[in-house]
């Protein structure tokens, strides 16, 4: 059980230097709604919006 809690607290919530110091889970909501605003962008320029 303490493997497991170490696990989550190394993979999901400690602060990570590669991701600007932010946890796994705050980069990963800013990097899919990044995306989906690229993608909003991208495709209202394909339709000519």
């Amino acid at each position: 059980m303490r493997l497991g809690l170490w696990r989550r607290y190394y993979n999901q919530e400690r602060l990570h230097s590669s991701l600007g110091y932010k946890p796994p889970a705050e980069f990963a909501a800013f990097w899919t709604a990044a995306e989906e605003a690229k993608n909003t962008v991208e495709t209202k320029a394909l339709v000519g919006v």
